[in-house]
């Protein structure tokens, strides 16, 4: 297995340097899927060894179905006001600055994105922790690299990639990282010096799942989340 991360991040370099008051920040989804499964659309050919096998990168510029585009860029093609995800977590970011006149296109500019899982699901749309390879934690260190500058913010989208993060003790690199995860704080925690900052990593609710619309309370406690963390910058 190679160490290196498959799905290239999008940012914008300028725009994600900027930052949201300053802050940069990172937006980690969970996992790509792969619906080519001859049951909702029609079989591909790679479609067991792609998904089911983990080989993704092998078919990286062999997809029949992914418009002549490289599976890499994955996290920028779905980038898009028509995938829900993105959209709803526009929304929350939306309210949370108060810019009614904020469109998505601006504020996506100012963050980057990819997903934490580096092969395609099949068969499901949902991340069950099987799918996080022990060495995905390390491909997740190489986003970080690719990144223009190290995030002061990571937004991990669902209840699945969270605990990898957290599970990560100690750093061959950094010999005074330190990780403050507790279990009495689930929505947050830190990578103390890592390349020489803190990374706050802020734990939400996945923007498909029904929390995201139906739990009023739950939406208030992101967006003070977000005051506490973007209201002033570093």
């Amino acid at each position: 297995m190679e160490s290196g991360a498959f799905f290239v991040p999008w940012f914008d370099k300028d725009g994600y340097i900027e930052g949201i008051n300053g802050k940069k920040l990172l937006v980690l989804g969970a996992s790509f899927y792969c619906n080519q499964d001859g049951k909702r659309n029609e079989r591909c050919e790679y479609y067991d060894d792609c998904t089911i096998n983990l080989n993704t990168r092998k078919y990286d510029l062999r997809c029949p179905y992914n418009n002549g585009r490289p599976l890499h860029d994955l996290p920028t093609d779905d980038l898009c006001e028509d995938a829900p995800a993105h959209k709803n977590f526009f929304d929350l970011f939306k309210d949370f600055l108060g810019d009614k006149e904020l469109n998505f296109d601006d504020f996506w500019k100012k963050a980057a994105f990819t997903n934490y899982v580096q092969h395609e699901l099949g068969n499901r749309t949902d991340t069950q922790a099987s799918d996080c390879k022990e060495e995905y934690l390390v491909m997740f260190e190489d986003v970080l690299s690719k990144l223009p500058q190290i995030p002061d913010v990571v937004i991990t989208w669902g209840s699945i990639i969270d605990k990898e993060l957290k599970k990560k003790k100690e750093s061959d690199k950094y010999p005074n990282f330190e990780n403050t995860c507790n279990k009495n704080d689930c929505y947050k925690f830190l990578w103390k010096n890592y390349a020489g900052k803190d990374i706050t990593f802020l734990c939400f609710y996945h923007p498909c799942c029904k929390r995201w619309f139906r739990n009023k309370k739950e939406w208030c406690y992101m967006l003070d989340l977000l005051k506490k963390e973007f209201s002033s910058s570093r």
